[in-house]
């Protein structure tokens, strides 16, 4: 006997069957069950199972590209980004056997996983968006309920971040100035600032206080933010060509994603920068610091990477104070 419930914790309605799982319909506080979930409940009590015609990978991707590019809440750059995500993942599909949305097994699943010969951190996103496609005709009733996607194990282990070493910084010294404009950006922003990716691209010509030398960065994590702006830094931003909003950087974009691959590339024509994210630049500056001398809370002030504790006690520090001791120990990129 199938049934529709509410599970602590968990914003969807769940399905107990054979066993139980997740329908992928929210309840929203709701005790009235969405009609295609109704359906899926009767056709499971039913003699007979729901029919319908096979669809291939193409044809399901095909439609999920249209219906990105029909949607408004997106932006242009995302949906063409989505777009090809989901064209380079329709061999990785084929070649473990899926050409059908009814051939995923949880074996095929598996086998998916360990063809693609990625980190789990890589694979969790590209494993989300494969499920969202699933989801997506089984809310239409045109796939079978089971989405084997969202029970894959993943690890979600990944490497430590590590600092540059001091090799690194001089050779990408030595490059960033032929790099592309927004690599530069977000280079210095990491290693000048300590900024997290989602910081950097989030910041806008506003938030600079010209005057003070700081940055105002906006929320990203707990709190909002504000870092000592180097002179370098100050004069790169000054002179950086921003949009219309003023923001230094599209949105929409997965410039994590970007600065990866672009980091990638240094590693092929170099040999240095193995492993090398976004984020380690922010382990970097907060290395430095943490060598500089600086009382231990005065860095975490800096760094922003703090308990609530150590917020409140220090929070009239400012980074400013402490602005010689910064640009001795930070790299000038």
């Amino acid at each position: 006997m199938a049934t529709a419930y509410k599970r602590t914790g968990s914003p969807f309605w769940w399905i107990h069957s054979h066993k139980r799982f997740s329908s992928g319909f929210r309840h929203n506080g709701s005790e009235t069950l969405p009609v295609p979930l109704r359906n899926i409940i009767e056709a499971l009590n039913s003699d007979h199972k729901p029919g319908w015609q096979p669809v291939s990978i193409e044809d399901a991707i095909k439609y999920r590209k249209f219906v990105y590019s029909q949607n408004g809440e997106v932006t242009q750059d995302h949906a063409l980004s989505m777009c090809n995500l989901l064209d380079s993942y329709l061999p990785h599909l084929k070649a473990a056997g899926i050409n059908y949305l009814n051939d995923l097994t949880p074996e095929l699943a598996l086998k998916y996983k360990s063809q693609r010969g990625v980190r789990d951190t890589t694979l969790k996103k590209e494993v989300g968006h494969l499920s969202a496609l699933w989801l997506m005709y089984i809310k239409e009733q045109k796939a079978p309920i089971d989405n084997h996607w969202s029970t894959l194990k993943l690890n979600n282990k990944h490497d430590k971040k590590r600092s540059l070493t001091a090799e690194e910084v001089d050779v990408l010294t030595s490059l960033l100035p032929d790099a592309p404009i927004e690599m530069q950006y977000l280079t210095r922003m990491g290693l000048m600032t300590g900024a997290r990716c989602a910081q950097a691209v989030r910041l806008k010509y506003n938030m600079v206080d010209w005057d003070s030398n700081q940055v105002h960065y906006p929320k990203v994590k707990k709190t909002e933010h504000t870092v000592h702006l180097p002179p370098a830094l100050w004069k790169f931003l000054r002179s950086y060509p921003t949009l219309e909003d003023g923001s230094f950087l599209a949105d929409g974009i997965n410039w994590s994603a970007k600065y990866c691959n672009w980091m990638e590339n240094l590693r092929k024509h170099t040999g240095l920068f193995d492993g090398i994210t976004h984020h380690c630049l922010r382990v970097t500056y907060n290395t430095r610091l943490a060598q500089s001398g600086l009382p231990e809370q005065v860095v975490q002030a800096i760094i922003g990477h703090h308990s609530r504790e150590v917020n409140d006690r220090y929070k009239d520090i400012e980074a400013s104070r402490y602005s010689g001791v910064i640009d001795e120990v930070i790299p000038v990129v």
